[in-house]
């Protein structure tokens, strides 16, 4: 939930965003419900993303990119 709208001050490139923290898990908050699923992630042990170029399972997208990188 957005507690204020965007604003910009002029001549000012940089836009503020204040987010409320409505998603929590054991103490940790979090602004998206994405980033919820994510971190459960944590706790179910579930890693949908595969590597293309081997067997290997990660939670992320992100992990299989870092992993493909570093090969």
């Amino acid at each position: 939930k957005i507690l204020s709208n965007c604003t910009k001050k002029a001549g000012d490139p940089k836009i503020k965003v204040l987010f409320a923290h409505p998603y929590i898990c054991q103490g940790k908050n979090f602004s998206l419900p994405n980033a919820l699923k994510t971190h459960l992630r944590l706790h179910t042990g579930e890693k949908p993303y595969a590597c293309d170029s081997c067997d290997a399972r990660f939670n992320t997208k992100t992990q299989v990119s870092v992993a493909k990188k570093k090969r």
